[in-house]
């Protein structure tokens, strides 16, 4: 389901100063939880007494409001779709139904939970007890006097108090944890938890100012992609006259303006296609938008350093800042290439490798983004110089094998042309040329009657030597 805007229809009780079943069935289907109303003080000079509340509750916080006031509020309804309105006049009195939740969207307290805080600081406000660790949302009503009273979501460097008239009503976010901040210049002033938002609906941690300077209606900052509507805190610099404001749909014909409750209030409004209309009598209204209803995704600053990565073969740590968290943070890789083993006369291929590596995706939890989410490298291996018998890590292997020269010795004592005809000396040289030493040189010229012994040194030879 969803938090769902209505076209505005008055329910404005028919008898003042009593607390007044109106009964919202024929508005809201079953299921309904709560509702949105826009409450109206149309006479120029006159306070009058207003209240709000879920059927069954026994609260009581009728409280006047100033003349020519306008806010709104949120309250929840029972199971009949059933809540009480308390008027002291229901003429110059209205009350207008503009929204309601389902159960998936929001609940409500019959009873409202006291968090009222100390004075004069900024002061967390922890909901849990009530929320149960689902809520992202709280719907506050304000009781009390003319104080400086502020709300804001854990964590926001938002600073806007200012005086509040007596009686309103806040929505505004809270952080995991389920923990605003509020703030009162006074402990007279109190807070009373309503309810609290679960869903369709989405908080900045800093509300967006979407003042407008020029008076009349006016089209206010586009809203985030799907938002149906706008939770908007309204400040007034002054007090009196010049805080005239009004909020509406974009294109509506309604045309409710009127003073804040002194100088501070909630607004709640419909968007038609991401816009709403705000009005203001002068420049010193402004409005701030603090969250909205839809399926919208609230934007968070977060940076991620570096923002570039880079990687040989370690990439470095990624420090991510802000709430985000970037997992893996460092990627180690270590490349092994199997040995090659070389054989002689043998070709193996290719001659260089190419290797690829790929990094498993950065995962980021959040809005941010961390790129490249895979990188690619290519290795090239350069070619080696191989010996015989080595085992290397290389693809391709170019050998040549040279022999040593073959030497034979012819002693004194050995016939030459003997040696010449011997069948395994043919054997043994033939196809080749070999050097002859003749160690007596005064036989070297009559070498028929020379025995010879040939001793080869080396028979695995390739080479060929000249003989003499």
């Amino acid at each position: 389901m969803a938090i769902t805007w209505i076209a505005p229809t008055e329910i404005t009780p028919g008898t003042p100063d009593d607390w007044i079943d109106a009964d919202v069935s024929g508005d809201v289907p079953a299921g309904a939880t709560g509702v949105i109303l826009h409450i109206v003080n149309t006479h120029a000079s006159t306070d009058h007494v207003i209240g709000w509340r879920k059927n069954g509750s026994t609260d009581s916080r009728e409280t006047a409001s100033w003349d020519l006031n306008h806010y709104w509020v949120a309250i929840g309804v029972d199971g009949d779709r059933i809540l009480e309105l308390y008027v002291d006049d229901e003429d110059e009195i209205d009350v207008y139904l503009v929204a309601y939740f389902t159960a998936a969207d929001a609940t409500f307290n019959t009873n409202a939970t006291d968090y009222s805080i100390d004075d004069d600081s900024w002061i967390d406000i922890d909901i849990t007890a009530d929320g149960g660790g689902n809520a992202i949302g709280a719907i506050f009503e304000y009781v009390g006097g003319i104080y400086n009273i502020g709300f804001r979501k854990n964590g926001s460097t938002d600073n806007r108090i200012n005086l509040w008239g007596r009686h309103g009503c806040a929505i505004i976010g809270v952080d995991a944890g389920e923990v605003c901040e509020g703030y009162t210049s006074s402990v007279s002033g109190d807070f009373f938890l309503n309810g609290y938002i679960l869903d369709d609906a989405g908080f900045y941690t800093n509300a967006t100012d979407i003042s407008t300077t020029t008076s009349g209606w006016k089209d206010l900052t586009t809203l985030p992609d799907n938002a149906t509507g706008a939770f908007v805190e309204v400040i007034s610099s002054v007090s009196g006259a010049g805080r005239t404001y009004g909020l509406r749909k974009n294109g509506s014909a309604e045309n409710i303006t009127g003073n804040l409750p002194y100088r501070h209030c909630w607004g709640m409004v419909e968007s038609a296609t991401q816009v709403i209309e705000g009005n203001i009598g002068n420049n010193n209204v402004d409005f701030f938008l603090v969250g909205g209803t839809g399926n919208i995704t609230v934007a968070v600053d977060v940076t991620v350093s570096p923002a570039t990565l880079t990687m040989t073969l370690a990439q470095p740590a990624v420090t991510p800042s802000g709430t985000a968290v970037v997992s893996p943070s460092a990627i180690s890789m270590s490349l092994a290439q199997p040995e090659t083993t070389v054989t002689p006369n043998t070709l193996v291929s290719p001659s260089a490798l190419t290797m690829t590596l790929a990094q498993p995706a950065t995962t980021v939890t959040g809005t941010a983004v961390v790129s490249p989410g895979v990188i690619a490298m290519t290795l090239a291996q350069p070619a080696p110089t191989i010996q015989v018998d080595m085992t290397v890590s290389v693809s391709t292997i170019s050998m040549t094998l040279s022999l040593p020269e073959v030497t034979i010795e012819i002693p004194d004592f050995i016939s030459l042309s003997a040696l010449l005809e011997s069948d395994e000396l043919s054997a043994l040289v033939e196809g080749r040329t070999f050097t002859i030493s003749v160690e007596d040189d005064d036989i070297a010229e009559s070498t028929d009657d020379i025995d010879l012994t040939a001793k080869v040194e080396d028979t695995d030879l390739t080479a060929q030597t000249e003989v003499d």
